[in-house]
């Protein structure tokens, strides 16, 4: 598989852990993924994907912590 297919791949499953419920996993792999590629040569599509994964990682972390609070405040009297 060629760096720009590799590229290619990690930006769809960035976009795709928006939508997944454990999307969180996803986001790690892909930030990774899109830290060595910009090690190699930085593109824009490096940076997209460098983007999104952080993004969906701050939204994933503040859906856990909603989702603790929430059952947190639901199951305390």
């Amino acid at each position: 598989m060629t760096q720009a297919t590799k590229n290619l791949w990690a930006l769809c499953f960035s976009i795709l852990s928006f939508f997944i419920p454990f999307g969180f996993l996803i986001s790690i792999s892909t930030y990774f993924i899109s830290r060595n590629s910009m090690r190699i040569e930085t593109t824009s599509i490096n940076k997209a994907t460098n983007i999104l994964s952080i993004i969906s990682i701050i939204f994933s972390i503040l859906a856990t912590i909603s989702a603790i609070i929430g059952f947190v405040a639901f199951f305390s009297n």
